[in-house]
């Protein structure tokens, strides 16, 4: 367990071909970028005990899927060597899934040919992997393309592939990671017009899921989920829709299910206005119930309208004016600037040109005015982050140590997120015209 308590992060467990019948496993430590020259050194040299657990098929040419091997036992990928596993004799193309049930605490990355006989398995028969196995298979991929390993073709096939399943465990983390790469290509303002395109490829799937979703809450535990999914997804690309569901479920509040309210809520929002949107800060300061007050305060953010999210900056900015001292930096910080690439921007200037009265209003605040700091930081782009640098971190920083630290954090993140979009914008975008 040493390996594991003692020493920072996890491995990435790297499998290919050693021949066509053998199989070598091995392992490194995982990174989102190069490690700092000054990092931590571990006594183990960042490696690690690792259990794995595999399970083998194959596919023959008219895609039927056979179970060749579920393997039970254990193996151990030991520090500083490789593990040597053979396939059994097939004259089929064999498939192999490593961290069966997803018990293992690794992230997994296949050699091109073994990455390619997974999405054949899951295209000839995409229920063969239970849904835990196929949220790792996402969430390994997604940082294995973050990182450096992987490119983002892969992870657009596996998109692809996987918004065909029906669990929504599954279709949540889709979901996810499409708006993830959305909202980082859109953040960049020479990719927001293609990203919108792009976006709408994914509509159809949407629109076929959304045929069946219901005007009342079913009583399925599952089919709520599934319809919350949806109605999310809806909320972006049939904004009507949706708009008639919220006005019947508004009429009664205490009948909309947490997993609908966000999104009831702001498409009443997108459609009425700034006289809905006056409505719900005037809910926000009635409310006694934190969750409500939370889902109000992404809600105020929803919007398009460039006035009210400046307004609603403001609000916050005053301190202990309508929006509580308290709670103005993590709204400013973690929901207005993150909510939209137009809200990113307000908040970005708002922030350069008001910085040293936004930190004497929060003089009281140390750790609420660092946590701003980093995540009005992080959501620049290169050309922000360039002003940022002259205008604040070179002027400013030194009377404000309590935010130096958040604020490199933020520039690191932003810094990662600009290399993100260099590396895999075009390959993206290059069928987007």
């Amino acid at each position: 367990m040493s390996t594991w308590t003692l020493q920072m992060n996890l491995p990435v467990v790297s499998v290919e071909y050693a021949d066509p019948k053998t199989l070598v496993i091995s392992q490194k430590r995982f990174v989102l970028k190069n490690p700092q020259t000054n990092d931590k050194p571990s006594p183990y040299s960042y490696q690690w005990y690792v259990p794995i657990q595999r399970r083998m098929y194959t596919i023959t040419e008219d895609k039927q899927v056979d179970e060749l091997e579920n393997i039970m036992d254990r193996l151990w990928l030991q520090p500083d060597t490789s593990l040597i596993v053979d396939f059994p004799e097939t004259n089929k193309t064999p498939v192999l899934v490593m961290n069966t049930n997803g018990d293992g605490y690794y992230i997994t990355r296949y050699s091109y040919d073994l990455w390619t006989s997974i999405l054949n398995l899951l295209k000839a028969k995409i229920t063969e992997l239970n849904s835990r196995e196929k949220q790792v298979l996402l969430s390994d991929t997604d940082f294995l393309v973050r990182s450096g390993y992987y490119p983002v073709t892969y992870q657009q096939e596996l998109l692809e592939t996987l918004q065909k399943d029906g669990d929504y465990n599954v279709l949540n983390l889709v979901y996810s990671q499409i708006s993830f790469i959305y909202n980082i290509l859109a953040w960049d303002d020479r990719y927001t017009n293609k990203a919108e395109k792009w976006l709408e490829d994914w509509k159809p799937r949407v629109e076929e899921l959304s045929v069946h979703l219901p005007r009342n809450p079913p009583p399925s535990y599952e089919d709520r989920l599934t319809n919350a999914l949806v109605f999310k997804w809806c909320n972006r690309f049939e904004i009507q829709k949706c708009t008639q569901m919220s006005d019947d479920m508004w009429s009664n509040r205490t009948t909309i299910i947490p997993d609908y309210k966000a999104t009831v809520y702001g498409n009443v929002l997108k459609d009425k206005g700034k006289d809905q949107w006056n409505k719900f800060l005037d809910e926000y300061n009635k409310t006694s119930s934190e969750a409500e007050r939370g889902i109000l305060e992404k809600t105020l953010a929803n919007t398009d309208d460039e006035d009210l999210i400046k307004s609603y900056v403001r609000l916050c900015a005053e301190g202990d004016g309508v929006i509580q001292k308290s709670d103005s930096l993590y709204i400013m910080g973690r929901t207005i600037a993150t909510s939209s690439p137009l809200a990113a921007n307000i908040s970005i200037e708002y922030f350069l040109d008001n910085f040293r009265d936004i930190m004497a209003t929060f003089s009281g605040l140390q750790l609420a005015r660092a946590d701003y700091v980093e995540r009005i930081v992080s959501v620049a782009n290169a050309a922000q982050l360039s002003r940022i640098r002259s205008e604040v971190g070179d002027v400013y920083l030194d009377q404000y140590p309590d935010v130096r630290s958040s604020y490199e954090n933020g520039m690191s993140q932003a810094v990662i997120r600009s290399a993100w979009v260099e590396a895999h914008a075009t390959a993206i975008l290059a069928e987007v015209e």
